[in-house]
């Protein structure tokens, strides 16, 4: 009798995108951060994610050098109780930013302005702290 077991790839597959909805400050800036972020990575004349960078023959010389990261960046979650202690962080490592949501307010409204960011990442660490 041949018996089958289960074996690991020890691979996994990718992180699916992170949505994040946030309020938009009252001076927008931290919108206009998300955009400039976004702006510099799909700039089709300097962006080197696009492919067009003369100035790297590989994606391996890129990761050598530092300069396929240099644009990520690490940053972290933090959901809290009704006491506004943090029970959870979720932290996200080598992010960037691949979708900007819009803004839509009315100046004859007093609502709160919400928008989304949409980001890319390759690592994800859980800190629970009950």
């Amino acid at each position: 009798m041949l018996f089958r077991s289960n074996i690991t790839s020890y691979t996994r597959p990718n992180y699916t995108p992170l949505d994040v909805n946030f309020i938009v400050d009252n001076q927008f800036k931290n919108y206009w951060i998300l955009w400039k972020w976004l702006s510099v990575l799909n700039n089709p004349a300097e962006s080197m994610y696009n492919g067009s960078d003369p100035r790297y023959e590989t994606w391996k010389d890129r990761i050598e050098n530092g300069t396929l990261t240099e644009y990520q960046s690490n940053f972290s979650i933090l959901s809290k109780n009704e006491y506004n202690q943090t029970i959870i962080e979720f932290r996200f490592f080598n992010a960037f930013i691949t979708n900007l949501g819009a803004i839509n307010y009315n100046y004859r409204d007093s609502e709160i302005i919400e928008s989304s960011a949409q980001f890319q990442f390759s690592q994800l660490d859980i800190v629970y702290t009950p």
